[in-house]
């Protein structure tokens, strides 16, 4: 079905007349607040030659201290050329001055969109930038794509780049991460479709009109979001519950089924943890949407989609855990934003955080922990074949090493372990507050790998430096045992000394806590103790006689440490000072020749005074 696009004489007469009848006057930002980016797209849905057809129109305020001369956008669609995806700009105008603007199509994938302006931008201003576009959806399973009867639609409009402290961020594509990196934005998006699709939208549907010949229109809103997307299907039965006021869908083909019902239950359960463990989640609506592609999920804001795949009984499991790490990305990506190409530790490493934490609040600690020990475990076969990376690497890293999923394993799986370490360093409740802070800090913001860094040394009031400097920007994991282990009696009970080293034959040299897992005649404790360098030795006073120890039995450290029960053995000379065996070769020194100087100087005070006082 043909649908004529209009001029641009008239795109920009229907937004003056029509754009303030749509609610345009909540765009003008709160006095006091700097006011959000907007955009309104129309996009007309072509099932016969799998195209979108329309425009955006976009509301830029230039919130930065340099002027610009040029305006950048991601125009994704273009990576998908090898499966007849694309995107053809028809035309770009500056609705303030009525004028076409140049534009060229440049990027190493072609997929940035460079807008000449006729005018300067500068600090503080607006600028209504309308872009007349075509896009080709993709004949693939993917997140923008047609399979299977369904329509997945994310990245289909262009959208502005981000500029910050190094520029403009012009990333290419990727396709073992996510590309995309935004600012929050308000969206008014008017899709037009068969009067039969289910659509399933980033925001809430606020209208729906009959236009007639079997078309539909409908309106959705969303504010303060990160991107738009959307998928439709004539084969959708939605389901939907409520919790505090916010709605979750689950949009499912009909032979899903109870697993459909089922993913709308995990979607609820996840919105409840979430929000009264992190920070409650913002938005009226949310939405778990059956998708036909390879991934396990995919996240949007509002909205998530779902491999079809999952939707087996036998992997109920998978679907639950998807269902909880999409949903987590609601509050790290969208409503905490950050670089998810330079950055993605920030958001994948976190969400995998969570959706630990997800199992951990519905079903209890110890199935919490199962979830982490097969991370963990998948984590560590890696390391059985390949070499370790640091966290703070960008997609691009990897994609460019022999192994790019290397990505996976280091930034998903290592990424959870070390905040869930993290975890255990600091204890329930200052960690959970720190993640509370980083959460309202940064809330509708771009937050960085420092940002959450410094959130956490502040509010933990600890330096934590030699955390993050391995954990986070280094590489390797430590793997500990116990050289030597003794005890020797005192008159109060024991001094047990510990010498720790590591295992490897090139061992790690980094400053490290430590779990001894200490047996005594009364019973056995768990000891914290620092290592530093690549070997300590550490002693530790008790009342009871000790009987073993053993370097981290529960792998609180990562990094399989000796597993062997290594058995104390008691001396028989007393310690009458136990501090004494921890004073070190140079102090001992200094304090005898102390000792030697107080010696001389008191017998010559003696000599002076029985001389009556006189110089000797």
């Amino acid at each position: 079905m043909d649908r004529k696009l209009p001029s641009i004489a008239l795109i920009a007469l229907l937004l003056t007349l029509f754009l303030p009848s749509l609610g345009y006057g909540y765009w003008k930002g709160e006095e006091g607040v700097e006011p959000l980016d907007h955009y309104y797209i129309e996009v007309f849905l072509d099932e016969r030659e799998y195209k979108l057809s329309g425009y955006l129109v976009l509301h830029h305020f230039n919130k930065h201290s340099v002027a610009f001369r040029e305006l950048y956008f991601h125009v994704y669609p273009n990576a998908f050329k090898p499966w007849n995806g694309s995107v053809e700009i028809l035309s770009v105008i500056n609705l303030n001055t009525l004028r076409k603007l140049k534009y060229s199509i440049v990027g190493e994938d072609l997929t940035i969109l460079k807008v000449f302006l006729d005018e300067i931008l500068e600090p503080k201003k607006w600028i209504k930038i309308a872009i007349n576009f075509t896009v080709l959806i993709a004949r693939k399973g993917d997140r923008f794509g047609y399979n299977n009867g369904i329509y997945a639609l994310g990245y289909f409009y262009p959208i502005l780049a981000v500029y910050d402290k190094s520029g403009w961020n012009l990333n290419p594509y990727t396709w073992i991460g996510d590309p995309v990196y935004a600012e929050t934005s308000n969206y008014k998006v008017y899709i037009i479709a068969n009067r039969s699709m289910v659509i399933a939208a980033t925001g809430v549907r606020k209208r729906v009109d009959d236009l007639g010949k079997g078309l539909k229109g409908e309106l959705w809103i969303a504010e303060n979001v990160r991107e738009f997307a959307f998928v439709a299907s004539k084969e959708f039965k939605v389901s939907k519950t409520v919790w505090k006021n916010i709605t979750i869908y689950s949009y499912y083909k009909p032979e899903k089924g109870l697993m459909g019902e089922a993913a709308l239950e995990y979607a609820k359960r996840a919105i409840k943890v979430f929000s009264e463990n992190i920070g409650f989640y913002p938005y009226p609506e949310f939405r778990a949407v059956e998708v036909d592609f390879g991934y396990g999920g995919m996240e949007y804001p509002m909205l998530i989609m779902i491999a079809g795949k999952l939707y087996e009984p036998e992997r109920a499991f998978w679907l639950e855990l998807v269902i909880a790490h999409e949903t987590g990305h609601q509050w790290f990506y969208n409503i905490i934003g950050n670089d998810e190409y330079d950055e993605p530790w920030l958001d994948e490493g976190f969400t995998e955080l969570v959706t630990i934490l997800y199992f951990e609040w519905n079903y209890g600690y110890k199935r919490g922990l199962e979830v982490y020990n097969m991370y963990k475990s998948h984590y560590y076969r890696y390391l059985s074949r390949h070499v370790d990376y640091p966290l703070a690497l960008s997609v691009g890293f990897f994609e460019r090493k022999p192994y790019p999923y290397s990505y996976y394993y280091i930034v998903y799986r290592k990424g959870a372990c070390v905040l869930f370490m993290l975890r255990r360093m600091l204890g329930d409740d200052l960690f959970f507050k720190c993640l509370r802070t980083y959460y309202e800090q940064f809330k509708f913001r771009i937050a960085t790998i420092d940002d959450f860094i410094k959130t956490v040394e502040e509010v933990s009031g600890q330096d934590l430096d030699w955390f993050f400097e391995h954990w986070v920007f280094g590489s390797g994991v430590p793997r500990y045992t116990i050289r030597s282990l003794r005890a020797y009696p005192t008159f109060q009970g024991y001094v047990l000394e510990v010498e720790i080293g590591q295992l490897d034959e090139t061992p790690l040299y980094l400053k490290m806590r430590v779990p001894l897992l200490v047996k005594t005649s009364s019973g056995e404790f768990i000891k914290w103790v620092w290592v530093n360098g690549t070997a300590s030795t550490v002693r530790v006073l008790l009342s009871d006689k000790p009987v073993s120890v053993r370097v981290d039995p529960y792998d609180y450290i990562l990094g399989q440490d000796a597993k062997t029960v290594f058995y104390v053995k008691i001396m028989e000379e007393t310690v009458t000072l136990p501090f004494i065996r921890g004073l070190t070769k140079s102090f001992l020194v200094q304090l005898g020749v102390l000792l030697t100087l107080l010696l001389v100087t008191s017998t010559l005070l003696i000599l002076y005074r029985r001389k009556g006082g006189k110089v000797l």
